[in-house]
């Protein structure tokens, strides 16, 4: 069995759940939850997980047993919940806890691993371990990669068509300017829900440490927008070094989304807006019919994602990944 445990609960943490009912693979089991927060009790916890104003999981059964602390969804999934705020009192051993999916920033993942878990996967950025794009470079994964870091949603979905660009015609420079849900902190630091707000993000760097051919090629910035059902967009400004043309660069984008990165790369080429991604598992959406090209060696390249679906879908395809080849 794959045994997962969650550290926090969140919207990540939510669509980690979602993305482990819905998977065909019957090695998942989700062993241990940790609310972390004192304010949520299993009643209050299960009313979050089946109900929201996008993202319902109405139509999972949950049975509750309060006895033993636990949770059955579908009954299948036999979850323990746990209430702890210091991450030292956790025992994942306890639960058999193979796989620690943290999403609460946690200063020190290492303790989960002195707590008993094999392997802890951070859903952001820690550049202090190695960083991870599953369809990039996920191939470069380390058997003794105790801690990874999965990056941002951002960078898993730029990666991988900078990935082909790069492959087919050599990237020589390229900006990126971002279009991103403001989180709940961020609406809180800045006191407005309306205002978009310039941001200068870590994005460039995420790039380089999974495609190190792209470094000092990038610059980027973030516009936080108000925006509460987690879809974003990227637009791509790119000069190549390779003459192309705009129809041959769509080719291969197809090409490459039906064959090596099938399931994370997605081409569209028709008229979309942005709830029309609120349910795509992929993570990188090529926008066919915005993106345009300038000339010969300059095109404006339109992507989106769907920041919470296509992100955990693709952190449970990597740790399918890491249990099939080591």
């Amino acid at each position: 069995m794959i045994n997962i445990g969650i550290n926090g609960y969140n919207i990540i943490s939510k669509m980690i759940i979602y993305n482990i009912i819905k998977k065909k693979d019957k090695r998942f089991n989700i062993v241990a939850i940790n609310i972390a927060n004192e304010k949520i009790n299993i009643d209050k916890f299960i009313y979050m997980l089946k109900n929201d104003n996008i993202y319902k999981l109405s139509k999972i059964i949950i049975i509750k047993d309060i006895k033993n602390d636990k949770i059955i969804i579908n009954n299948k999934f036999k979850i323990n919940i746990i209430n702890e705020n210091n991450i030292n009192n956790l025992n994942w051993k306890k639960y058999k806890a193979k796989y620690i999916i943290e999403t609460r920033y946690t200063l020190n993942p290492n303790i989960h691993i002195k707590n008993g878990a094999n392997k802890v996967i951070l859903t952001y950025t820690n550049f202090d371990y190695p960083i991870y794009v599953f369809g990039v470079n996920h191939s470069n994964y380390k058997k003794e990669n105790n801690i990874i870091s999965y990056a941002s949603n951002t960078t898993n979905c730029l990666s991988p068509i900078l990935k082909i660009l790069h492959r087919e015609y050599k990237v020589l420079e390229c900006f990126i300017t971002i279009l991103e849900n403001k989180n709940f902190s961020e609406y809180d630091i800045f006191n407005n829900y309306l205002n978009i707000i310039p941001y200068k993000s870590k994005v460039n760097k995420e790039i380089y440490k999974v495609l190190p051919e792209m470094y000092k090629k990038i610059k980027d910035i973030t516009f936080k927008i108000p925006n509460y059902i987690y879809i974003s967009v990227v637009d791509l400004t790119i000069r190549l070094k390779k003459n192309t043309n705009y129809e041959k660069i769509k080719k291969n984008i197809k090409f490459y989304s039906k064959n090596e990165l099938t399931g994370i790369l997605k081409y569209i080429n028709k008229d979309i807006i942005y709830t029309d991604i609120l349910y795509n598992k992929m993570i990188s959406i090529f926008d066919a019919k915005s993106s345009i090209m300038l000339n010969n060696n300059f095109f404006k390249i339109i992507c989106w994602y769907n920041n919470v679906i296509g992100y955990s879908n693709k952190i449970i395809d990597f740790i399918i990944y890491i249990e099939d080849n080591y």
